[in-house]
């Protein structure tokens, strides 16, 4: 009785419940019926071959669920394995990456010196190269955290190859268990209520440990590459530790000497624009100096005349008198004074002139200061961006217009200091009477002045504008760079999709060939149904060249095997079990490929347009096997049902898979319209980038157009200013008699004027300089940005790392559990195959040994089977068959007499009054 209770607590784990059908199907085949009147031994032989071929079937049913099982695990061990590959293969190109990165570094470092001579171009260099690695971020930090990365996958490699060891040691454990037990079970007795039959042979447990050792095998050869990769990678990072040492150094230095130029910058910019207040005011003192010496020589033109005059009047008057005399001297000590007054103010301007030119030299060496630092600075890859040449261009543009502007500024000033000498010679008179010529002159100078004015308004809207375009164009330049990444992801995911769809059409090819393989093995059934006679052999030999027989049959010729039936009757009985044998065979090799088939149309993906026209047949011929099936079920008798009832579930099963291929194929049309729908959103895009872009061409060209009617309105005031030349040359012959007297004051002003041009050329050569030096600047500044974008995405990827890490532990332990847990039921499946493979030995040894038996043998043998009959019925009512057990005493009883105690309320065992409940009560199959 204890062996039998532990073999139910076995059974209950395939099946608790005792209202299943598989419980029923098993009470039905496993019940002895009432032995009948036998005559001969014959037909005692032959009653006894059916009840063993009833509980043959019935184990064959459970070796088919238990098949079944182990399928489903071996899928998912191998679906868990193919993850595991993904997964390492996505380590492995995180690596890989990092490996590249770190390549990069090293080229980087070996470019940073090249020689003592380069140290501040190296310098410059080493920053830019760091910066765009490690952007908003401290290099210390950085280092830490590249330092702890590198430890953790140090230790999850060493995690991994523990775990590794650990498997191997289990997997040991199992192998010297396996075979063990393989041992011990040859020689323990079996069970008698165990009724397992083996559904596999020595072989195939070979080959399932030989499947498992080599997935073993595979999943620790990749850790291994892992850590190989790590040590090089660590070696890597400890040479790279040592370069950062001096790059950390040198980088120091290189930003206080960039924080010294950017100080340096300000100071010009400040002194630049202190230097444009101060030119506007000498020009205010230069304009008033200019009037004071207009009002000296007007005057001294007046006493010179008076002079003169006073002279000639005195002779025409015979002799000059006492009082003409006295006012003359007068006049003459007030203009002396006056002259005097005029000289001191000029002496001082002049003062003041040359401290503003020691200031402009002083100035002029700060800026040669920074030119000589800046030209130490790496200039060609500033040059090499296309955001410099843009600027080199518009700056020459500007250059051209400035400089012309210069010159109409030099030519309006020269004209300007003509016209002021001419009209300071030309009396009083000869102002209060403007000529015509002279007021055209002011009009047009006036003119000028104002186009001057305008000029320089729209110059300065001009470069806002353009400075405007620039941030625009930057802007755009990085959409184009992004655009190109978009259009390869879209024309990737649509090769990908025409792909799949080729890989579709292959499959439902290899699904319509394996459905026709499927038809033809249900041909099969439906003969072997329709020959489903008893059909005696003699040998092995013989059983093979039958089933070469049945496989060649063809659908004409089933009514062929009835004949041959009927002529086998008269065969021995040895002929009539190896046929039997031969039956069972054969129907677990089409059971078998069946389901092998139905497996194969799961894996299969359903996603092809004709799928649609394919479950219709199915669902066609399926319909059709039923009807077939239960015509050949009310022919053969009850016997054969369970061959009708597994046809229906596989075409159950069938339809059940035709339903899910539906639904990949519904979800596989809304990926395909989520696809088009990005397309159109991405070409889209592009239309409103090209639109973008030749709005932003057709300001640039109205820009340009501006410029050149600017260029020809220059034209114009050149036209006028030739002709004006030639009204000059008239006034230059009325001012050359008056030229004689203020020769003098000419070379002062000569003087002066030589002076002015000095500084001018000195400012223009500062703003110039500034200029360039904000370029440089700006240009910096971009570079830092890129640099600071670069550290963004490394530090993205070095987060990802860690996440895809964490995500391997947590799967590598999943793993590991599923690996232990499938080890564990392989070798419960085992022994248990060994068991069963014994007992059916001995079972054909009992077989052959009934052969030389007698009738009182037999007579016997019916005693014994009624009282084991009598054992085997219930205590209680003594009708019914033992079902239940009690696990607490391990009493046995039917269900029916245990459903009324429960249900009377009577939780005490009848035969030993154990208190039991609802829990302790499992099902039984004797």
């Amino acid at each position: 009785m204890a062996k039998r209770s532990g073999v139910s607590v076995d059974s209950e784990n395939i099946n608790d419940d005792s209202d299943t059908p598989v419980s029923k199907k098993r009470s039905r085949y496993m019940h002895i019926d009432a032995m009948p009147c036998l005559s001969s031994v014959n037909d005692v032989e032959i009653f006894l071959l059916k009840v063993q071929n009833k509980r043959l079937f019935g184990r064959l049913n459970q070796n088919r669920r238990i098949e079944d099982e182990l399928r489903k695990k071996i899928d998912n061990l191998e679906s868990h394995r193919i993850k595991d590959d993904a997964l390492l293969s996505l380590m492995s190109a995180y690596l890989y990456q990092i490996q590249e990165e770190l390549v990069m570094l090293m080229k980087r470092v070996s470019q940073t010196f090249p020689s003592p001579s380069h140290q501040s171009i190296s310098s410059i260099e080493t920053e830019e190269s760091i910066l765009r690695l490690c952007p908003n971020m401290k290099r210390n930090i950085i280092d830490d955290r590249l330092r702890e990365a590198f430890e953790r996958c140090t230790n999850m490699i060493r995690q991994i190859v523990g775990i590794n060891s650990c498997i191997d040691k289990k997997l040991e454990q199992v192998n010297s268990e396996t075979k063990s037990n393989a041992f011990h079970n040859e020689r323990t007795p079996p069970c008698s209520s165990s009724s397992f039959q083996s559904f596999s042979s020595e072989s195939r447990t070979e080959f399932d440990e030989a499947n498992l050792l080599k997935e073993s095998n595979t999943f620790h050869e990749k850790p291994l590459h892992l850590q190989k990769c790590l040590q090089e990678l660590e070696t890597k990072n400890r040479e790279l530790s040592i370069q950062n040492k001096v790059l950390q150094n040198e980088i120091a230095l290189s930003e206080n000497r960039l924080q010294q130029a950017c100080v340096r910058v300000k100071d010009l910019e400040d002194e630049t624009e202190k230097l444009l207040v101060r030119e506007e005011q000498t020009n205010s003192r230069i304009a008033e100096v200019n009037a004071q010496l207009r009002q000296a020589a007007s005057k001294r033109s007046t006493v010179g005349k008076q002079l003169q005059q006073q002279p000639s009047t005195s002779t025409i008057r015979n002799g000059p008198t006492d009082d003409g005399s006295r006012r003359g001297d007068s006049n003459v000590q007030r203009s002396v004074a006056e002259n005097s007054e005029y000289e001191a103010l000029a002496e001082q301007r002049l003062k003041e002139i040359n401290t503003l030119t020691e200031q402009n030299k002083q100035s002029q060496r700060t800026i040669q200061m920074l030119r000589s630092k800046l030209e130490n600075l790496d200039v060609d890859m500033v040059k090499q961006s296309p955001t410099y040449r843009n600027l080199e261009v518009q700056f020459k543009l500007h250059l051209r217009n400035s400089i012309q502007l210069k010159t109409i500024h030099g030519i309006v000033m020269t004209e300007q200091a003509k016209v002021d000498n001419n009209m300071s010679l030309t009396t009083e008179e000869q102002r209060t009477k403007k000529s015509p010529v002279v007021e055209q002159f002011e009009q047009n100078w006036r003119a000028l002045k104002v186009e001057e004015e305008r000029l320089i308004a729209k110059q300065r809207r001009i470069e806002i504008d353009e400075e405007y375009l620039r941030m625009k164009l930057r802007a755009l330049d990085g959409r184009m760079q992004q655009m190109p990444n978009i259009m390869s992801v879209a024309e990737s995911k649509l090769q990908k999709a025409k792909h799949e769809q080729k890989l579709l059409k292959l499959k439902m090819s290899d699904v319509q060939a394996e459905l026709n393989f499927t038809r033809e093995e249900l041909e099969r059934l439906r003969r072997l149904i329709s020959s489903s006679v008893v059909v005696p052999l003699s040998n092995a030999d013989d059983v093979e060249s039958t089933l070469e027989k049945e496989e060649s049959l063809e659908p004409g010729e089933i009514d062929e095997s009835d004949e041959d039936d009927e002529k086998l009757k008269d065969k021995t009985l040895d002929e009539q079990v190896v046929e039997l044998k031969k039956q069972l065979r054969l129907s677990k090799r089409a059971i078998a490929r069946c389901h092998a088939a139905m497996d194969v149309y799961k894996t299969k993906s359903a996603e092809n347009d004709d799928i649609t026209v394919t479950t219709k047949k199915l669902r066609m011929e399926n319909s059709f096997l039923r009807a077939h099936i239960r015509r050949m079920a009310k022919k053969i008798g009850v016997d054969r049902l369970e061959f009708i009832k597994l046809a229906d579930d596989m075409l159950s099963k069938q339809e059940v898979e035709i339903a899910l291929l539906k639904t990949k194929l519904e979800n596989k049309e809304g990926n395909m319209s989520t696809l088009y729908e990005e397309i159109g959103t991405t070409g889209d895009a592009l239309d409103q980038a090209l639109s973008k872009n030749k709005t932003l061409a057709d300001l640039i060209s109205e820009k340009d157009n501006a410029m050149l009617r600017m260029m020809e309105k220059q034209l114009a005031t050149s036209q006028q200013m030739r002709s004006l030349e030639g009204e000059k040359k008239e006034l230059a012959e009325m001012v050359r008699t008056l030229e004689r007297q203020l020769q003098v004051q000419d070379a002062d002003k000569e003087q002066l004027l030589k002076k002015l041009s000095f500084v001018e050329s000195n400012l223009f050569r500062v703003v110039r300089e500034g200029q360039r030096v904000n370029e440089l600047i700006a240009n910096h500044r971009n570079e830092y940005v890129e640099l600071q974008s670069n550290l963004l995405t490394s530090t993205q990827t070095v987060k990802k790392l860690e996440l895809s890490l964490e995500t391997t532990r947590q799967d590598l332990t999943k793993h590991i559990e599923l690996l232990e847990n499938a080890q564990t039921e392989a070798n419960r499946f085992r022994n248990t195959i060994g068991q069963l493979e014994k007992k059916l030995r001995r079972a054909y040894r009992g077989a052959e040994n009934m052969k030389e038996t007698t009738v009182v043998d037999l007579q016997i043998r019916e005693e014994q089977i009624f009282a084991l009959k009598q054992k085997v019925l219930c205590a209680l009512c003594k009708l019914n068959q033992l079902n239940r057990v009690l696990l607490k005493c391990g009493h046995l009883f039917c269900h029916i007499c245990i459903e009324k105690l429960l249900k009377q309320r009577q939780r005490k065992c009848p035969s030993c009054m154990a208190l039991f409940s609802q829990q302790d009560v499992k099902n039984v199959y004797i």
